[in-house]
């Protein structure tokens, strides 16, 4: 069984193993059909619960985990839930550029990988045994290659401090700054603001700590969540600090948060973690690089390149055309009832209907037409591709080898070459 999976094959493996790994868990609402859009999520979750049934500390994040102090049980998972806040900040504006600061292990930057509209990916991390070790699960899976981004996407990992301010860094979209100020001590923490907002300037900085009031609710609590943390604030702490640096640098801020806890605590005490979203305001104008070209101090680790469609060499036209014969050619299946409409020398043309719904499961598809009208109005304007007489299914011409003409040919080719031709026998052949 041990072979090498072929391209076309990879629908089908992922089933298997989904349902494997739905046996192990005995979760009967996870049996289901994996359709082919949902391929390279199923993939992502394999690979995560691989990593957590391998217990590889390479591959396995660890985070802070309130969940080990008692009391209050987050679902999902508190760290799930500000990165979800952040994922759904970058998505909404459309973020190219986004810098995780204090990235770690890189579980965020992991997250974020999968997000489209992302080109260039940063993560900055004092800790260089973590970036350089952890960073395996950064890397193209197969189903990256298989169905490349539209877009091109490079992961730079960086060994630095936020004391200082990296050239390479300046005008992002989007800085990350999650569960990080309070690992900060008071020197480096008077620098943020400065390096930060007045250097580098990003269009958003969205901030997450521990909010110090909710602690009450940890049975187990002792002088602060993690034994790494220096101070930890509350709610009114945060927004002086907050609301002070957003006036000194041009930013305005909103206040939010996630980690819910019981019933009537959210308006005395507030959300388990509070988040700050800092926006600059005048987007639009044009930035005074504060910090100059060659101010490079953060050791460049690792840089990480994924496969795209290179948009520039084909027209958006073109590019639908290929990825339709792709995913045609892949989900055509051949009926052993059906009938081929044409027969010419050892090849079978099928006509096969592939309904226009499933090929907008597909992400690469869905980046080229926003709708499946959209996508109907395309085909009807190629000469490549034919629709069916309800408009709901693309007529797909496909073409197999007849095996048993090409047999029948080579036993008529020999034929002819052997014909006339003594052919020694088993019997009639002697030593002598």
């Amino acid at each position: 069984e041990k072979h090498v999976v072929e391209d076309g094959e990879v629908p089908y493996v992922v089933q298997i193993l989904w349902e494997v790994m739905c046996e192990a868990r005995d979760d009967n609402s996870e049996k289901h059909v994996v359709e082919d859009g949902e391929v390279p999520y199923v993939v992502q979750i394999l690979w995560e619960v691989m990593c957590e049934a391998r217990d590889d500390n390479s591959e396995k994040h660890v985070v802070e985990d309130e969940s080990s102090l008692g009391g209050t049980v987050f679902s999902p998972p508190l760290y799930k839930q500000r990165y979800n806040v952040v994922c759904d900040l970058v998505k909404r504006m459309t973020a190219r550029k986004v810098v995780d600061i204090g990235c770690a292990n890189g579980k965020l930057l992991w997250h974020l990988k999968h997000i489209d509209c992302i080109e260039e990916l940063a993560g900055v991390d004092i800790d260089v045994a973590q970036l350089e070790s952890n960073n395996s699960f950064l890397q193209p899976l197969t189903t990256d290659y298989l169905m490349p981004r539209q877009r091109p996407l490079n992961i730079h990992l960086f060994e630095g401090s936020i004391a200082e301010a990296d050239a390479r860094l300046f005008d992002s979209d989007v800085v990350c700054f999650v569960e990080v100020i309070e690992h900060l001590y008071a020197d480096v923490l008077d620098l943020v603001p400065h390096t930060l907002f007045g250097q580098l300037q990003p269009k958003i900085v969205i901030i997450t700590t521990p909010n110090s009031e909710f602690n009450v609710l940890f049975p187990n609590f002792g002088k602060f969540r993690h034994w790494d943390h220096k101070f930890e604030w509350t709610r009114e702490e945060f927004r002086s600090w907050a609301d002070k640096v957003a006036k000194q640098f041009n930013y305005s801020v909103e206040y939010s948060g996630v980690g819910e806890g019981p019933a009537g605590s959210l308006e005395t005490l507030g959300w388990c973690t509070q988040i700050a979203v800092f926006t600059r305001l005048h987007l639009d104008s044009v930035r005074t690089k504060c910090v100059e070209e060659n101010m490079q101090p953060y050791r460049h680790i690792k840089q990480i390149s994924h496969p795209h469609v290179l948009a520039s060499s084909q027209s958006k036209a073109q590019q639908l055309l290929h990825e339709l014969e792709y995913y045609c050619c892949l989900l055509t299946e051949i009926d052993s009832e059906m009938e081929p409409v044409e027969e010419d020398r050892g090849k079978l043309v099928y006509l096969v209907n592939i309904p226009l719904e499933r090929l907008m499961k597909f992400k690469n598809v869905m980046a080229l037409c926003k709708d499946t009208d959209e996508l109907r109005r395309q085909i009807r304007e190629t000469e490549q591709f034919q629709l069916s007489p309800d408009g709901q299914n693309v007529v797909y011409r496909h073409t197999v080898v007849d095996r048993h003409w090409w047999d029948d040919e080579d036993n008529h080719s020999q034929n002819e070459q052997t014909s006339g031709m003594y052919i020694p026998t088993e019997t009639s052949e002697t030593w002598d």
